[in-house]
């Protein structure tokens, strides 16, 4: 009781003195003193007043939203309450994740052996950001408002200053994903076997409601927990898409992003294991949500790609009423808008300076973002087999969706259509309304996700349903799947064959992947190798201050290019090196350097003034005083077939 009489007290004023202190960062006159002080008292030099303000505003909103949502859930009954049946249901999905560990095991092993060629590449993918870090040791994700990668890159580096501990990042990210990836097993792959209880001491944890697709009543106790049965090889080939789309392999690739861009995506998942409890989904998809920005904005679209399948799942398996469906559809929406609406509205996504994006929104660019995001995707993967067994999996997903609906099959084909058409387009998340989105490939795999999605839901309609003599007790109104072991015909069993072909086709896609970033960072490393020869030669070793102007990129190799020619993506995914990247690898060898990067094409080069210093077959190097320009040739390679 003492402890109790101290402790309240005590927890009361930690409250309100740090609702006081973060409201006041909020006002703008107490920032700009905050900055004065830390230009006069420890930078010793002028900060850029805009972006520090904008940066401790941020921040302060932050804490001052963490404080007021600590004060509802534990000063007030109703948050209690919520929070002990939060505990309670997160505590029933850590058992159920547990015993999916083996799982989780394998999904990591086959993940890890997807990347083994990228991890032997080790290439600096995007340079300006991987290789910056790797010299600089600088965080800087604080222009995005990427918190979470801020802060949490300090305990994975074991300090503020970043390393390069490749490919232990990576390996964190596979994790994370196989996690993910579990996650939507069980949201979509219902693999337990009905009317049956698992065995006193085997390990299966009881399977949460929405795992297991149905919605207990209301006062109703909690039906015995069934059996878990072994995921079949299927399954696991279908999660492939969930890591190893390609468009996610950009992501993967940078070894200092990777873990919480994949955080991200787990953030957009999370809150779908609690759609049977809708006070908690809707506190829990609101905080996942902003956590999700706080990582990596580009994954906005997963959480409306999950939402739609789920609601999808729910109408053709009748879990609820179409009134508790409807207002699913609303919480879902209201949470999506809000966070977002929030984040964008209090944060400036781009706190100072040009950036590759543009915050604002406008309803007026939907049409033409639309239209580029659905070309970019159709273009990027040409006519490869990738694509066509994409297209047959739109295919056998409507049949099979259509024979196993408990809905009428007419209604089920229109809204499995509605359903691919909505998703496809969604999946580009908030970029669809921004005035100038981001089309890089680390920024359209959400659309992975949507593909992962439905292979997974052929996959637990190809596979095993109920075991032989169970159909009386999965009830009269079960799948017709259900009176059934190993489905037969030759549509489950296409629809197996284009899982295995995907999965193949990505595997396939990303071994080339890695060898073409080998070979790339290779040439790479030839062409910085000449070009600081020359260099060395012409640049007098008194002469400190210099100035580098590029004119042009180092080109792709032939081995991109040919990869190219079947998955057009790669040159996307594959940068030309040009720019800072070119001054980065420079310093990382040594040749100490101040670089201006100007972009001209080479009939403009006129330099009357710019004596010729160095031609060669791979660059021309101007000079005038301390100041050089640089011209990077890439003639064609012409082989014969």
């Amino acid at each position: 009781m003492r402890s109790a009489r101290f402790w309240k007290p005590a927890c009361i004023a930690a409250a309100v003195l740090l609702a006081l202190v973060s409201g006041a960062g909020l006002l703008p006159p107490v920032r700009q003193a905050l900055v004065h002080f830390m230009e006069a008292r420890y930078m010793h030099r002028a900060l850029n007043m805009n972006y520090w303000t904008q940066q401790l505003f941020a921040l302060s909103f932050i804490v001052f939203a963490l404080d007021l949502l600590c004060c509802l859930a534990f000063a007030t009954g109703r948050g209690r309450s919520l929070c002990r049946e939060l505990a309670g249901e997160l505590r029933s999905h850590a058992r159920s994740l547990y015993a999916d560990r083996k799982a989780v095991l394998i999904l990591f092993c086959l993940y890890a052996f997807g990347m083994l060629t990228v991890f032997r590449a080790n290439y600096y993918y995007g340079a300006a950001d991987d290789l910056y870090r790797a010299i600089s040791g600088a965080r800087a994700w604080r222009n995005f408002y990427r918190y979470i990668s801020h802060f949490l890159s300090i305990f994975v580096h074991t300090s503020p200053k970043l390393f390069d501990i490749a490919p232990f990042t990576q390996l964190l990210a596979l994790l994370v994903m196989a996690l993910s990836a579990v996650l939507l097993i069980r949201l979509f792959v219902p693999h337990d076997v009905p009317g049956t209880e698992a065995a006193p001491g085997s390990g299966a944890a009881p399977a949460p409601a929405a795992a297991s697709g149905t919605v207990p009543a209301a006062g109703t106790a909690p039906a015995a927990a069934p059996a878990a049965r072994p995921l079949s090889p299927f399954v696991y080939l279908a999660a492939i898409p969930v890591c190893l789309f390609p468009y996610f392999l950009e992501n993967l690739s940078y070894r200092y992003d990777a873990p919480y861009m994949a955080l991200s995506v787990f953030f957009c998942i999370l809150p779908f294991l609690f759609t049977d409890r809708l006070r908690i989904f809707a506190p829990v998809s609101l905080v996942s949500l902003f956590l999700m920005c706080l990582s990596y904005q580009a994954a906005s679209g997963v959480y409306i790609v999950v939402c739609a399948f789920c609601v999808f799942r729910m109408w053709c398996r009748k879990e609820c009423s179409l009134r508790r469906l409807l207002l699913f559809i609303l919480t879902a929406v209201a949470a999506y808008a809000l966070s977002l609406l929030i984040f964008f509205a209090i944060f400036n996504v781009q706190p100072t300076g040009e950036s590759y994006v543009d915050k604002n929104f406008f309803i007026s660019a939907f049409p033409r973002n639309a239209k580029a995001y659905l070309a970019q995707i159709w273009d990027d993967f040409g006519w490869s087999a990738l694509k066509i067994a994409f297209l047959f999996l739109l295919f056998f997903f409507v049949l099979l969706s259509c024979r196993n609906s408990r809905q009428k099959r007419l209604a089920t084909l229109f809204v499995s259509l509605l359903l691919i058409a909505f998703s496809t387009l969604f999946s580009y998340g908030a970029f669809l309304v921004m005035g100038r989105p981001l089309l890089e490939p680390r920024s359209m795999f959400p659309f992975g996700i949507m593909l992962s999605l439905m292979t997974l839901s052929v996959a637990g309609w190809t596979g095993p349903a109920a075991t032989p003599g169970t159909a009386a007790a999965a009830g009269p109104a079960a799948p017709r799947e259900a009176t059934r072991g190993k489905p037969r015909g030759w549509l489950p069993a296409c629809g197996r064959a284009v899982i295995v072909i995907l999965a193949y086709s990505m595997l396939v896609y990303a071994f080339a992947f890695g060898n073409a970033q080998a070979s790339q960072k290779k040439y790479t490393d030839f062409r910085m190798t000449l070009l600081l020869e020359d260099l060395s030669r012409i640049v007098p070793e008194d002469q400190n201050d210099i100035h580098i102007h590029l004119l042009s990129d180092i080109d792709h190799t032939r081995i991109v290019r040919n990869l190219a020619t079947t998955y057009p993506l790669t040159t996307r995914m594959i940068e030309k090196l040009g720019g800072h990247a070119v001054i980065f690898h420079l310093q990382d060898l040594g040749f100490g350097i101040q670089a201006e990067t100007d972009k001209y094409t080479p009939w403009d080069l006129e330099f009357p003034s710019y004596p010729l210093q160095l031609n060669t077959r791979y660059h021309t190097i101007y000079a005038k005083d301390n100041v050089y320009y640089v011209y990077f040739k890439n003639p064609p390679i012409t082989l014969r077939e």
